[in-house]
């Protein structure tokens, strides 16, 4: 079986009807949600093999000179869900994939936002 085929369709974080991810969303930070993510794909990537790395750079270099936010907000999905794949356990997968929602609710949930859509401190965590 290849390691990349177990992540299910990331959770809509909007929209998500699991109750842990808006029971988590209530309780946690947007800071505290990144900073779960980072110790978390730190673990994750630690398993990576060769091509994960060269699609992660890819992605990386792309993101660079991506110039619609959307394309930028798609790759940078691509580039998280790479990571958690390429750990090759499923059960930290679907937690990546848990927690991403969380973070994504989390962030949106306490930003203000403008008439253009975005919110005046606006980064992609």
């Amino acid at each position: 079986m290849d390691h990349r085929t177990f992540l299910r369709a990331p959770l809509d974080a909007e929209g998500s009807n699991e109750p842990i991810v808006q029971h988590m969303a209530e309780i946690t930070s947007p800071h505290v949600a990144m900073m779960a993510r980072l110790s978390l794909e730190s673990e994750l990537a630690e398993h990576a093999d060769p091509r994960d790395l060269t699609e992660a750079r890819q992605l990386a270099d792309n993101m660079r000179w991506a110039t619609k936010r959307a394309k930028d907000k798609r790759l940078d999905l691509r580039l998280h869900e790479l990571i958690a794949v390429a750990s090759g356990n499923p059960l930290l997968a679907e937690l990546h994939r848990i927690m991403n929602a969380v973070r994504i609710s989390a962030v949106r949930s306490r930003r203000e936002v403008r008439q253009d859509g975005l919110a005046p401190d606006f980064h992609s965590f």
